[in-house]
């Protein structure tokens, strides 16, 4: 299966919502590639709000380094990223652990909502 594969690997480039998901709730180092690129501002607003998030507790010349190739991976080399797997795994250990922990995915939405409308 697709989730198989992820788990498989060490690297994920991943375009589509569910697979994003997926590829952080394996500890891989996950790249996301939104399919999306017609919305622009938007697409580039949540791909910039995730690696700020993602990438918050690494070393600061990793995080610097994955966003711009993140942002611009036809101009920005992957060997550093690749280099230093060993390095980012604890981290995304992390980065699942903080997912899980933070329920439901439904009770979530639910509660931004409630909190968004003041109620």
């Amino acid at each position: 299966t697709f989730d198989w594969l992820l788990s498989s690997c060490d690297l994920n480039f991943v375009r589509g919502e569910d697979s994003f998901i997926r590829s952080q709730l394996t500890s891989a180092v996950t790249i996301w590639q939104p399919y999306n690129r017609d919305a622009g501002p938007i697409t580039d607003r949540l791909q910039t709000t995730f690696v700020d998030r993602y990438t918050k507790a690494w070393p600061e010349h990793l995080s610097s380094y994955y966003e711009d190739f993140v942002l611009a991976p036809h101009k920005i080399s992957i060997v550093p990223i690749l280099d230093n797997l060993l390095v980012l795994k604890p981290f995304c250990k992390d980065w699942k652990k903080y997912l899980l922990e933070l329920g439901d995915v439904s009770n979530v939405i639910h509660q931004h909502i409630r909190k968004f409308l003041n109620i």
